[in-house]
């Protein structure tokens, strides 16, 4: 019978116990050196550790190694367990791989051997304070040169740059950018504040990445995470010393990345009655002063292909309470406990601009109205809007009207617009008044005004319309 005989991969023959057998081997590769041994285990016999030659490893230090003719293609390292698990970490050099078998002192083989690069690591069930061999070879592709070390963590140790490293302040944002230039990899370190650190990430063009944090001598905190918005990764540190962050991706684009002690990073404390620009996603806190608080949403620069806002709304001890969506901006009321610390969440689709404040009324603050490119409507008269999209950004756009009657009716045509437009109505000190959305057809909306003063319209959406007004449910006559 024949048998493909693969490297530490025995072949189970039913033999005649106390007969004589004969074992030929053939190689359809280069001729070599090999050793061959038969028994009664799946286990085999122990191997001869040489003498000399042995290479010490150091936890997290790279050493050198080199397979060449001289040495059979094969050499041999030995370290001390430093954990019940070990990793053997590979840096290719001229040698983009090899393979790897893990040897107990007395020279019995710790499982299989493996391939072994630089992004597989040989893992290890060992007994620390342990001494352990390991034999590298490389049988096919020859000799070459490559590093390699040990340590208890799928991630290997890093070569630290000394310069392009970017300092990070606690609970503060800092840009990031993975390029072609920078191979998408980036360094930041930071200063450790308490016990325990979350690394925060939030995305930009780059929806998430890779990360790792490593101690000063280069050796990785854990192994490395996935990062993205609002998931955070945390690590057990010691307070004042200094650690790196690498962060890398398949691809390139921008980010921002923080740390504290916290699992999130607040970008803004809001005050009552207060507006405070956001831009994207990101973390408000407020100081509830009301059992009854208002979240109020004010849109300035929205992006395709969605003008809705969503919300989440946590405790101080992270604990989840609500969530919301608000379409085209507006207003949603939360029943909370005064005195009480409160985190918003905001998530709208794209990297669009807005204001967000809170108070405990459903009437929002009042916003500074626009003093130019706004269109004044005439009583019982179309006018025609045009919304028009560009580099994905929703546009909007503003009229204005002096009220002729105590009742108005505001009168909207959808003409060509692709989408539902919205709709919101303001009066003269910016205060809003009343949010609707529009579909398709007309749609006469009645409202109660002061006659003589001036209200401004906002609308929101892509195409084009009709827009009037007057003191009756008719809409004006056709244009």
């Amino acid at each position: 019978m024949g048998a493909a005989l693969p490297l530490n991969d025995p072949v189970l023959l039913t033999l005649t116990p106390g007969s004589e057998y004969y074992v030929k081997t053939t190689s359809d590769y280069n001729p070599g050196n090999y050793l061959i041994s038969v028994n009664s285990s799946s286990t085999p016999p122990s191997m001869n550790i040489p003498d000399v030659g042995v290479i010490q490893l150091t936890p997290n230090t790279w050493a050198n190694g080199e397979l060449t003719t001289a040495n059979g293609n094969v050499q041999w390292f030995k370290f001390t367990a430093t954990d019940a698990a070990q990793y053997i970490h590979f840096n290719p050099g001229t040698l983009i791989g090899a393979y790897a078998c893990l040897y107990n002192s007395d020279g019995s083989p710790i499982e299989a051997y493996s391939s072994i690069s630089s992004n597989h690591p040989l893992s290890r069930t060992v007994t620390s304070g342990e001494v352990y061999y390991l034999k590298v070879w490389e049988g096919w592709e020859g000799t070459g040169t490559f590093q390699i070390t040990f340590n208890d963590s799928n991630t290997p140790p890093a070569d630290i740059p000394d310069v392009g490293v970017i300092q990070l302040s606690s609970n503060t944002w800092a840009n990031g950018e993975l390029t072609t230039a920078n191979g998408n990899v980036q360094w930041f370190k930071f200063t450790a504040t308490d016990a325990t650190q979350y690394i925060h990430f939030k995305s930009g063009t780059l929806d998430y990445a890779y990360a790792c944090l490593y101690n000063s001598d280069g050796s990785p905190i854990e192994a490395y995470s996935i990062i993205y918005s609002n998931h955070p990764f945390s690590r057990t540190v010691t307070s004042g010393e200094e650690y790196y962050i690498k962060v890398w991706a398949g691809a390139a684009g921008t980010f921002q990345i923080g740390f504290n002690k916290s699992t999130r990073l607040v970008d803004n404390i809001l005050t009552f009655n207060t507006w405070t620009e956001g831009n994207g996603e990101q973390w408000f806190s407020f100081i509830a002063t009301d059992t009854t608080q208002y979240i109020h949403i004010e849109p300035i620069n929205m992006v395709f292909p969605s003008p809705m806002f969503f919300y989440y709304l946590y405790d101080a001890n992270d604990t989840y309470i609500s969530d919301t969506t608000i379409v085209g901006g507006g207003s949603h009321s939360e029943t909370l406990t005064i005195g009480q610390a409160y985190y918003i969440n905001m998530s709208p689709p794209g990297n669009g601009t807005y204001l967000i404040s809170f108070n405990n009324s459903n009437i929002p603050p009042a916003i500074d109205l626009p003093n130019e490119n706004v269109t004044q409507l005439t009583f019982n008269t179309w006018s025609n809007g045009e919304l028009i999209m560009v580099n994905d950004n929703i546009p909007l756009q503003w009229f204005k009207f002096t009220a002729t009657d105590a009742a108005q009716y505001i009168h909207f045509n959808a003409g060509t617009l692709e989408n539902a437009f919205l709709i919101r109505l303001y009066a003269s000190n910016g205060s809003a008044i009343r949010d609707d959305v529009q579909t398709i057809g007309i749609q006469s909306l009645a409202q109660a005004v002061t006659s003589g003063e001036e209200y401004y319209i906002r609308v929101w959406g892509v195409g084009a319309f009709q827009i009037g007004f007057t003191d009756t449910s008719s809409p004006p006559p056709s244009l």
